[in-house]
């Protein structure tokens, strides 16, 4: 039982730390698109490996919550963290729920962050690809050039 407390305790610590490791990889994304609008690739090549080496981290750390859940003998998925969830006595309950929602959200906001950096990116392949004549085989299928996000 002892051990389960101390899986529990090392699973919260780890969802905290995401947390906070999402906010980074937040401030990188927004950063991410203005060095692209710029484009000022040095500056660039050194932000993407940091946001690269921070999403190894963060995908380390699922693989750690993974690790929790199998230990805890519970399904390694989405459900195996609520099963957790409604087995934890009140206060941490909400704490964990709390982690839950907040790392839900973040990772949306990555999601959302990525993608409007690929659309631009896209956008500005097709330009350029109409400018010169050559067709870019690497791109994104045509997108209307008003698309504002």
């Amino acid at each position: 039982m002892k051990q389960n407390v101390e899986i529990i305790k090392s699973l919260l610590n780890n969802l905290q730390k995401d947390v906070a490791k999402l906010n980074v990889l937040i401030s990188s994304l927004e950063k991410q698109y203005e060095l692209l609008s710029a484009r000022r690739t040095d500056e660039l090549k050194k932000l993407n490996n940091e946001i690269l080496s921070l999403l190894d981290n963060l995908n380390e750390s699922n693989k750690d919550r993974e690790a929790y859940l199998r230990k805890l003998g519970l399904p390694v998925n989405k459900s195996g963290m609520q099963m957790l969830k409604e087995k934890l006595p009140s206060p941490l309950k909400e704490a964990m729920a709390k982690l839950l929602e907040e790392l839900a959200m973040k990772s949306s906001v990555c999601c959302m962050m990525n993608e409007k950096s690929g659309h631009m990116l896209s956008t500005q392949r097709q330009i350029i690809s109409r400018l010169t004549g050559n067709p870019d085989k690497q791109s994104y299928p045509d997108l209307p050039f008003n698309i504002h996000r």
